[in-house]
């Protein structure tokens, strides 16, 4: 169990006449998981991981993850990392002039089979349980960067993932016995639907 989930914190807010009151608040968890790449592309859990680490907050800009590190997160306050190299794993640490302290984020990659996940679970307590819980999509912004990263878009906007790669970054056997898309979108536990291409009316 997280620690941040065992106290929950008792927020008080003075009115006037010495009057406080007590702002509820109380545990939140949420998880959520993003295919990003696979080995079949020449993707390792490593080159993810290294990715991660550009990418382990909403808004990291151009900061390296690294032990020990404080990175400020714009409009919600600094938090302190524990990089965890071994596990392939990065633990967004809350401080106390965070909005949402006391809160753990747990960043990691995750392998099953050629796929390569980056795994998000959320833990923590404070005045916005609710709002946090649902606030778990703002990691598919630094989701996409990965996953760009690691499949580099084609000049069309596609991306260049198992669906579209070109031969030569697959087997010789397996690119002449290749399904079709329609036919392996049944293989995937998301949906592999490209973005679409948008061209100019002019």
């Amino acid at each position: 169990m997280d620690p941040t989930m065992q106290s929950p914190v008792q927020y008080k807010i003075p009115f006037s006449g010495g009057r406080q009151i007590t702002v509820p608040s109380g545990p939140h968890y949420y998880q959520r998981e993003q295919w990003v790449g696979s080995t079949r592309q020449g993707n390792t859990p490593q080159s993810a991981f290294e990715a991660l680490k550009r990418h382990a907050t909403p808004i990291q800009g151009d900061q390296l993850s690294a032990d020990g590190a404080v990175i400020d997160v714009r409009n919600l306050g600094p938090i302190r990392q524990h990089v965890d190299d071994d596990r392939l794993a990065i633990v967004n640490t809350t401080m106390p002039d965070h909005v949402l302290h006391p809160g753990n984020v747990f960043r990691s990659i995750v392998q099953r089979g050629d796929d390569l996940y980056v795994v998000t679970e959320g833990y923590g307590t404070g005045i916005l349980p609710f709002a946090n819980e649902k606030g778990k999509f703002i990691w598919s912004w630094p989701d996409h960067k990965i996953r760009r990263e690691l499949n580099p878009y084609s000049p069309l906007g596609y991306p260049m993932d198992e669906t579209n790669a070109s031969a030569a970054t697959v087997g010789r056997a397996e690119s002449e016995a290749r399904p079709t898309p329609s036919s392996r979108a049944g293989e995937r536990p998301e949906h592999r639907t490209p973005p679409p291409i948008f061209f100019s009316p002019y």
